[in-house]
C-alpha cells in the first residue's frame, strides 16, 4: 500500500459516501447534507483505507482467494459503516427496511468503486504488456 494509492482510494470512497448520502437525504425528503455528516464520512474514508490490509499477500493469489478477501472487504466495510451510520444516527435497527437500503447502497457504492479500480488495473495491466512487447519484440 503506497501513499499515493491509498490517498486516491481516501478520495474515491469519500466521493462514494457522499454520493450515498446525499441519496440518503433524497429519499429521506432533506437535499442538504450537514457539515457533521460530511465529516464523518472523511472519518469513514480513512478507516476504511485500513481495510486493504486484507488484499496484503506476499505470494500471489489465485482468482478464489482474491474473490474470498473480496467479500471478506466487503463484509468489514458493510460492518464498519453500519456502525458509523449507528453512531451518527443514520439508521435506526428499529427500521429494518431502511438498515437494508443502507446496506444495498454500500454494496452500489463498493461494486461501482471496485469497478473503477478493476477498469483502471487492467488498463494500465494492457498498457504495460503492450510496452514489454515493444521492447522484447525488437
Amino acid at each position: 500500500m503506497d501513499l499515493k494509492g491509498t490517498v486516491v482510494y481516501i478520495i474515491v470512497v469519500f466521493g462514494g459516501s457522499v454520493f450515498m448520502a446525499y441519496a440518503w437525504q433524497m429519499l429521506s425528503g432533506n437535499d442538504t447534507i450537514a457539515v457533521s455528516t460530511i465529516t464523518g464520512l472523511i472519518v469513514f474514508s480513512i478507516l476504511t483505507s485500513f481495510l486493504r490490509f486484507i488484499f496484503i499477500s506476499k505470494k500471489h493469489l489465485n482468482r478464489k482467494q482474491i474473490y474470498m478477501r473480496t467479500g471478506i472487504h466487503l463484509m468489514a466495510i458493510i460492518a464498519l459503516a453500519l456502525s458509523a451510520a449507528t453512531l451518527m444516527n443514520w439508521v435506526s435497527w428499529h427500521e429494518p427496511v431502511r438498515v437494508i437500503l443502507f446496506i444495498v447502497q454500500v454494496v452500489i457504492v463498493y461494486i461501482a468503486i471496485t469497478a473503477i479500480n478493476t477498469r483502471q488495473t487492467k488498463k494500465l495491466a494492457d498498457e504495460l504488456n503492450e510496452k514489454l512487447k515493444e521492447r522484447y519484440n525488437r
